[in-house]
């Protein structure tokens, strides 16, 4: 609908919405203030892709689903807060968020699927739900600044390279 609106800085999406569609915003390159709809139930994959203008977003507290790569590339990205109610962080969900330095996971989510936070470099630190079963594949590739992470007790599957390349670390 909006995508490649490069100069579409602003928008307040009606209260009537209760889905953004796959690409709905991709490239919206100057968009950096966004009022969700409280009725928002999804955001469909590639949904805010390359809106590298983005510093912060709040969800709606009846958010049930982030699609793949609905964040990938929102390079000033700096906080999430992501509501209660999700269960599973798409692939690539938050991918190349560059600047996203601080996390909030509910206890709600059990899946964090591959490369969710994959090249997230200024993440320093993620506290893993004690839900989460499954920690994808590369998921957290690249986040040279993590040192710290809290892996669930009740974790039945840790991806292949979960942590690659994640020097800080110096607690699991």
């Amino acid at each position: 609908m909006f995508n490649g609106c490069e100069k579409l800085s602003a928008i307040e999406i009606p209260e009537s919405v209760t889905k953004i569609e796959s690409t709905c915003f991709m490239n919206c390159r100057a968009l950096s203030a966004i009022k969700l709809p409280s009725n928002l139930v999804e955001l469909e994959s590639f949904s805010f892709q390359f809106c590298d203008s983005i510093t912060s977003i709040q969800f709606t507290e009846k958010m049930k689903k982030i699609g793949q790569n609905a964040f990938y590339g929102c390079y000033d990205l700096i906080e999430m807060t992501i509501p209660e109610g999700i269960e599973c962080l798409g692939n690539c969900c938050f991918c190349e968020c560059r600047n996203l330095s601080k996390v909030a996971i509910p206890e709600t989510v059990t899946k964090i699927e591959d490369a969710c936070f994959s090249e997230c470099y200024a993440l320093e630190q993620i506290n893993i739900p004690k839900n989460v079963k499954e920690i994808g594949t590369d998921a957290f590739q690249l986040c040279n600044s993590l040192q710290n992470i809290d892996i669930p007790e009740g974790a039945t599957l840790i991806g292949e390279r979960a942590f690659p390349n994640t020097v800080k670390i110096n607690r699991y």
